[in-house]
């Protein structure tokens, strides 16, 4: 008896918590949970911010790194030119860049958004998306000399003065893509005949090109696609003119002669003497760069592909190469060409065709983050009034590229330019020398519901080419 009461004690002071105790701890427990979810949850977000900042980042400053690298060893910029009035109104421009592009092989892979081109219109080569809700416009060079610049101020503004339109670059002339000529490390050859040999340096160039195409493969911002920044790059081309002052000397000098192994190392590199040179692309074509910024308005077809010959006759559009009557130690001027043109159906044959935002397709690797260049003039995206991207860059005020109001495309070019896209914005200004090229990008993430709000980056590079 006693034994069991002994038990029944021990039982009472060990009888647990009693149900509102429970519901304490349960309650202390939940509320516990929330802050560390919260704190988690907060945790998550700033890592994915970070991350996103630091990728759009790093993406587009290595972008326009390249642009950049290639753009200082430009020969020409083949863009379009816009002259402003000294007085309001519409300017006038000539086109270059916008008839070149017509003749660039174009990319089935990364076909570009619809291009406004010259004398009026949209070119829209296969594959490119017809409806887009953007366009691409070629940067033009705006010529700076207005009434009342002094030439100190006509070469180096780009932003308008305050009350000062005729002081900065218009907004007819910034484009989203580009086209220029850079100069390649020159070809190393060797001729020889009757046992003597002599070295000789043949330039080289490529054309490059610059645009935006439309993505199916993501949704980003409430659309079906996003937007990305393609680098198109021609094969290499030997210069013409370099070539036909060899082959006249090697003529010249012996009429039994001719610069039939020199073609033959420019096609074939791995033949060549010089090492360096054996890994080296074969060339298939010449150009006559010197006359690349010439265009024959009645015939622009013509004096595009008018300036293109073939070293290689079994090359596209080619029935010939080297012109075994070539002689111009005569007086006859027929035979004064060593090679062939090329055919009415010749396009500028593209070397390689890829993304410079690869990691657009991939996004972040947290959260499912998804990237695009900045829809930035888009009323229509889902973007709320604190979401737009700023059009003045922050580190360069008021550095403004895209004024958001590009209704002046309308008076100069005939056609509609609501559809601008802003997020890759080009400004040139002509300088005594060269050009200054001005690039500004701008990318954004999408985090659907972990982080609502747009990230974006903004970078701008400042290039001055050569030519």
């Amino acid at each position: 008896m006693i034994q069991i009461q002994r038990s029944l004690k021990i039982l009472k002071s060990e009888s647990g918590l009693s149900l509102v105790e429970m519901m304490i701890v349960v309650a202390i427990m939940g509320i516990l949970s929330l802050i560390l979810y919260d704190l988690n949850l907060s945790i998550l977000t700033s890592n994915l911010f970070i991350e996103v900042k630091n990728d759009l980042s790093l993406q587009g400053q290595q972008a326009l790194n390249t642009i950049k690298n290639r753009l200082i060893s430009s020969r020409l910029l083949l863009v379009d030119s816009y002259v402003k009035p000294a007085t309001s109104g519409p300017g006038t421009w000539t086109g270059l860049g916008s008839y070149y592009i017509q003749y660039l092989q174009p990319s089935s892979q990364y076909p570009p958004l619809p291009t406004i081109i010259l004398p009026s219109g949209t070119y829209c080569p296969a594959g490119c998306p017809s409806n887009s809700d953007y366009q691409n416009v070629i940067a033009r060079s705006e010529s700076r000399m207005v009434a009342g610049q002094t030439l100190p101020q006509a070469i180096t503004q780009l932003v308008p003065l305050n009350g000062q339109a005729a002081f900065g670059l218009s907004a007819t002339s910034i484009g989203n893509s580009i086209l220029f000529i850079e100069t390649m490390p020159a070809r190393q050859v060797r001729h020889t005949f009757g046992g003597v040999s002599t070295d000789y340096l043949i330039d080289a160039y490529r054309l490059n090109y610059y645009y935006l195409s439309q993505n199916n493969s993501n949704s980003v911002a409430g659309k079906n696609y996003y937007i990305d920044l393609i680098q198109w790059e021609s094969q290499e081309f030997a210069d013409y003119s370099q070539f036909l002052q060899i082959a006249t000397y090697i003529k010249q000098q012996n009429t039994s002669d001719n610069p039939i192994d020199i073609i033959n190392q420019l096609r074939n590199p791995t033949t060549s003497p010089f090492p360096a040179e054996r890994g080296r692309p074969p060339l298939k074509y010449a150009w006559d760069v010197g006359k690349a910024g010439t265009i024959n308005i009645s015939n622009i077809a013509g004096s595009i592909r008018g300036n293109f010959y073939c070293l290689d006759a079994t090359a596209p559009s080619c029935t010939g190469g080297y012109i075994s009557s070539f002689d111009p130690t005569n007086n006859n001027t027929n035979d004064d060409f060593p090679l062939t043109l090329v055919g009415s159906t010749f396009m500028i044959p593209s070397n390689q065709v890829k993304s410079l935002l690869p990691g657009l397709y991939a996004g972040a690797s947290q959260g499912r983050s998804y990237y695009t260049i900045a829809f930035n003039n888009d009323a229509n995206s889902n973007l709320n009034s604190t979401g737009l991207i700023p059009q003045n860059i922050p580190q360069l005020v008021p550095l403004r590229f895209n004024p958001y109001d590009t209704s002046g495309y309308a008076t100069e070019v005939g056609t509609s330019t609501s559809k601008f896209m802003g997020g890759f914005e080009i400004g040139i200004i002509s300088q005594t020398v060269g050009y200054q090229v001005n690039l500004r990008l701008v990318l954004m993430g999408d985090t659907g519901g972990i982080l609502r709000r747009m990230i974006s980056n903004e970078t701008v590079v400042l290039a001055a080419p050569r030519g």
